[in-house]
């Protein structure tokens, strides 16, 4: 299933990395950066079964959210033959329900597996983004968002793994909330 032109989606990504590794404060960390390593493209089309809800994380509500809900993740990687990632990914995203029926998200995820020119071991990505209502011709909602990678959590052969980030997207099933779509972008390793 292709989706997007991946093309301008990692080059999209790439633009982003970059300008938020340049804002105040990160000037120092960037051009660090720029010394070692190589940029990759991180390919990685998932599927993400029904959530699970957790009782115990701890979940801010959002100003004007119906309902905040801690959900746990255990989604199948690289399920596309091009993808430069495969793997398994699971973490805790807080969903905040809001009053037009979008869902708010925000949490993180650990990738165990391999990402191709960097290596194989695990580590953790950030993501917050939005899934719109239910659109009544096709009864799916779609998700947008962004991710990074969490700085010193690589472990093993991705442990270079230390920065990128880009988009997410996917199509979202309105009633289990399963999710197939995939994260675009680049790290560097």
């Amino acid at each position: 299933m292709k989706l997007l032109n991946w093309r301008s989606v990692v080059m999209g990504a790439a633009a982003l990395v970059t300008v938020s590794a340049l804002t105040p404060g990160g000037v120092a960390h960037a051009s660090a950066q720029t010394e070692s390593g190589r940029v990759v493209k991180f390919i990685d089309h998932f599927f993400a079964p029904p959530p699970t809800p957790v009782a115990d994380y701890p979940c801010t509500p959002k100003p004007g959210a119906v309902a905040t809900i801690a959900s746990a993740v255990n989604d199948v990687q690289g399920t596309d033959a091009n993808d430069t990632v495969r793997g398994n990914a699971v973490g805790v995203y807080c969903l905040n329900v809001m009053p037009d029926d979008s869902i708010t998200y925000d949490g993180s995820q650990t990738l165990t597996g391999t990402i191709d020119k960097c290596g194989t071991g695990s580590v953790t990505m950030e993501g917050h983004g939005t899934v719109t209502p239910v659109d009544p011709a096709t009864g799916k909602r779609k998700q947008y968002g962004v991710w990074n990678i969490k700085p010193g959590t690589g472990t093993d052969g991705l442990v270079s793994v230390n920065s990128g980030g880009g988009v997410i997207y996917g199509d979202v099933d309105a009633v289990t909330l399963s999710d197939v779509g995939a994260f675009l972008g680049v790290v560097r390793c």
